[in-house]
């Protein structure tokens, strides 16, 4: 169902990969009030075509908030190929799906339908191909090219954010490239510099004070590098100027944020953030593979090896605990093939969630916050006879050292 790429990684290169709630008196009733613009005349067969190409039917109408972009949405949904197939359903996982309406997280047919309809009903959602998944189909192979699909949609709720807080223009400090920020609280930690990585949590909204993205509510912080050149880039150098346990807004002008990158949100828009500033994880020295002897290393039943270069101190990290690592892998004749120290940026990682080859997720368990270990990885623990074309051959041993560089506590 995803359309473009998750906000967490809009943020960096940035899943961006989070919160409010509805009003309520006066203004629900109003709310409660609208009608769909598009549909203030319904056609005696019901289907309403929106100038995009949509076909809207409703089978219930619902009876409570109508929705407005940047509102987070859950819903039910089940999606049909033309000749009747099912091709994804959220009723069939038992998980409602939730996301941002207007923020460019789902197709656009799916994103227009669901801003059509109120809390608490049900409409059927006829979506051509090019408000659905293209020439190309999707991902998965589920939908194929030029496919017109149809989603039988229930929207559960509407949970409507909050705006940016309110400063007053003449409380900004303005930088000479037209970056303006305001400290709601100024940190006392490290300052963090290019090349190094921070850990933030953040809210995004547009200009038209749609909100974007929230980490908190996403439930886990974002992993931000300190590099020049990444997107939006006026966030690196807001940042820059920040102490941990700061939190900051900033005012991202088009140029130093997504420019006119609509498929993420409207285009030129700019962008408000407030910026926690959590920590910031110090840049590594460059990755040589250390020689260990073959009694040092314990052996785990899967057959999995390891060998702890350092061992870090407090407790562990424990299943779906936001954590980062870096991290180089060798093949066993010394050919690496990958590194975060090289791309200089930690790996976010959720422990425990099947993110990583098996082998690697045994092999980080235990650790503590700033050890490094060694993790040699027999072929069934990583990528057996399949192997990664032109990286990694079939049927190859692998050789990672891996330092815990970060572990997140909730708010």
């Amino acid at each position: 169902m995803k359309y473009t790429k998750t906000m967490s990684v809009v943020l960096v290169v940035i899943s961006v990969v989070v919160l409010a709630a509805c009003g309520g008196g006066s203004d629900t009733k109003t709310e409660q009030d609208e009608t769909v613009t598009s549909a203030a005349t319904i056609p005696e067969d019901g289907v309403i075509t929106t100038e995009s190409g949509l076909q809207y039917i409703e089978i219930k109408e619902g009876e409570g908030l109508k929705v407005k972009p940047g509102d987070v949405v859950e819903v039910h949904y089940t999606g049909t190929l033309e000749d009747g197939t099912k091709f994804d359903s959220s009723l069939d996982r038992g998980q409602p799906l939730s996301f941002t309406v207007g923020a460019g997280q789902m197709i656009p047919g799916f994103d227009e339908g669901v801003s059509m309809m109120k809390q608490g009903g049900k409409a059927e959602l006829v979506i051509p191909p090019e408000l659905g998944y293209g020439q190309a189909g999707s991902g998965s192979g589920a939908v194929p090219p030029n496919a017109t699909i149809t989603f039988e949609v229930e929207l559960l709720s509407i949970d409507r954010p909050d705006p940016p807080q309110e400063v007053a223009e003449t409380d900004y400090e303005v930088m000479d490239n037209g970056l303006k920020y305001y400290d709601f609280q100024v940190g006392d930690g490290d300052s963090p510099e290019i090349g190094e990585a921070v850990v933030i949590h953040f809210t995004l909204w547009d200009d038209d004070g749609m909100r974007i993205q929230d980490s908190v509510e996403m439930g886990r912080p974002e992993l931000v590098p300190m590099q020049q050149g990444l997107q939006p880039g006026g966030l690196v150098e807001g940042i820059s100027t920040m102490n941990v346990g700061g939190n900051r807004q900033l005012v991202i002008p088009p140029e130093l944020g997504f420019g006119d990158q609509g498929d993420l949100i409207n285009p030129n828009p700019t962008l408000i953030v407030e910026v926690q500033l959590l920590a910031v994880i110090d840049a590594p020295e460059p990755a040589e593979q250390t020689q260990v002897a073959e009694e040092n290393y314990t052996t785990t039943e899967s057959g999995l090896k390891y060998y702890d270069l350092h061992i870090g101190e407090g407790a562990s990290p424990g299943t779906g605990q936001f954590t980062a690592i870096h991290y180089t892998g060798w093949l066993t004749d010394g050919t690496k093939f990958d590194s975060s120290i090289d791309r200089g940026a930690p790996l976010p990682v959720t422990l425990g969630v099947g993110q990583m080859i098996s082998g690697l997720e045994e092999g980080l368990a235990g650790m503590k916050m700033g050890g490094k270990r060694q993790i040699v990885i027999p072929p069934e623990l990583a990528y057996k006879d399949q192997g990664i074309e032109g990286i990694i051959p079939p049927n190859s041993t692998l050789i990672f050292e891996a330092e815990l560089v970060y572990i997140y506590q909730p708010l």
